[in-house]
């Protein structure tokens, strides 16, 4: 029950700081003065207050047109959360395959797949996403086969390169993270008294270590999914998707800018709500988030 309330707090606390923060454009100073507009945020956020509790007569305009804003928000979100959501499954699944692999092979070997994860963690994201680019071309002139699709057309999404692209650095930073918790665990006593009664190591690895660090990645995915969320907007940009951070960035309106966090938010808050509450309950140790 306390855990129920808990979240029901941070969830309130989170949503009143959305619509607190949709209204700041209306508090800084338009006329060159150094003036808060007190009076034009709060007339601000009691807009956005109302307009939450009307949702279905929230409109924006495009195109010189007036449209309804939740058909048109759903699809937008639904896209922009498959490629996230699927980026980072397979950063995760893949940084897990890769960290087994590393934690079985010797330990001189360790150090230089260390730099090596290093190097290619200092790469920028714009490069990693033009190159993933320019070698679907290569290879569809090299062998007549278009492997990907490489933009999205009206009408025509995309998904899989998208979410390649989105997570290959994230894919790093949690193999450096589970190799650093791997270690860590690998140094326990608890360890050692399952290779004592003859335990495999990779039985060691599967069903105690990577329990006893799901609860450091589950934490640590707050900080991942905030980078993809960054990056998720270049990702939209090069590869032309109608996306959620392009709609955030081309409509600035208070009560759009409010709904459209909210739409992205609440997904990624069950997610970490339920997962801490399935950890929680499965391993019987306190997660803290």
């Amino acid at each position: 029950m306390s855990f129920l309330i808990n979240q029901l707090l941070r969830f309130g606390c989170i949503v009143v700081g959305i619509i607190m923060m949709a209204g700041l454009p209306n508090l800084l100073p338009s006329d060159g003065s150094f003036t808060l507009n007190w009076s034009g945020y709060i007339a601000s956020i009691k807009e956005v207050f109302q307009g939450l509790l009307n949702i279905q007569e929230i409109t924006y305009s495009t195109g010189g047109a007036t449209r309804a804003l939740l058909p048109q928000l759903s699809g937008i979100v639904s896209y922009s959360l498959i490629i996230l959501i699927g980026a980072l499954l397979l950063a995760l699944v893949t940084a897990g395959f890769f960290t087994f692999v590393t934690m079985l092979i010797q330990e001189k070997w360790r150090g230089k797949v260390k730099v090596f994860t290093f190097i290619l963690e200092s790469i920028p994201d714009l490069l990693i996403i033009l190159i993933c680019q320019l070698a679907i071309v290569w290879l569809y002139k090299q062998t007549g086969l278009l492997f990907f699709e490489v933009a999205s057309l009206p009408g025509e999404p995309i998904y899989l390169l998208p979410m390649v692209c989105l997570s290959i650095l994230p894919m790093i930073q949690y193999y450096k993270v589970m190799v650093s918790i791997t270690e860590i665990e690998l140094e326990k006593q608890y360890v050692d008294l399952a290779k004592s009664k003859g335990v495999y190591p990779t039985m060691i690895l599967i069903y105690h270590v990577l329990r006893n660090a799901l609860g450091s990645l589950l934490n640590y995915s707050k900080t991942v999914i905030w980078f993809m969320l960054s990056n998720l907007l270049i990702l939209e940009y090069i590869f032309n998707i109608n996306g959620i951070m392009s709609f955030l960035l081309e409509y600035l309106e208070p009560t759009v800018f409010a709904l459209s966090l909210l739409a992205i938010f609440i997904p990624i808050f069950l997610f970490f709500a339920l997962g801490q509450w399935l950890l929680e309950r499965f391993t019987n140790e306190k997660v803290v988030m």
